[in-house]
């Protein structure tokens, strides 16, 4: 008896019920929408290796001597600066403070090469 009053108010609901909006007409103000703490961590973790990026790959570029993959190195440096920036524009619209990062006081460029340019060739593929 329960399941009949049930099914057929449902059966009533759905005769009632307006179509339903296609998505694409949908359309959102993301500056009312508020970051969660999974995109937060996510844009701060990407923040700390993309600026880690940006202090690197000078190093890279600088010590390259194969002149296509320095063009590479400086291509790969030009897109981690312009995520740093566009991340960096998304916490000042979220009102959330920027991470600190890693700056050019975090690498000595007077040292001797370390690492071969396989390192350096490795590190852009896997970053």
């Amino acid at each position: 008896m329960m399941g009949r009053f049930i099914y057929e108010n449902l059966e009533q609901d759905s005769k009632n019920s307006a179509e339903q909006t296609p998505y694409s007409v949908i359309q959102h103000n993301v500056d009312n929408i508020s970051l969660t703490a999974t995109e937060i961590g996510q844009l701060w973790g990407t923040y700390m290796a993309q600026s880690m990026s940006k202090c690197m790959l000078p190093y890279f570029v600088e010590k390259c001597k194969d002149p296509d993959i320095r063009s590479v190195l400086v291509r790969v440096l030009d897109v981690s600066n312009q995520h740093v920036n566009s991340m960096t524009e998304i916490f000042n619209k979220a009102n959330f403070p920027i991470p600190h990062g890693f700056t050019d006081e975090d690498f000595d460029k007077c040292k001797t090469t370390i690492f071969g340019f396989l390192y350096a060739d490795i590190y852009k593929i896997y970053r």
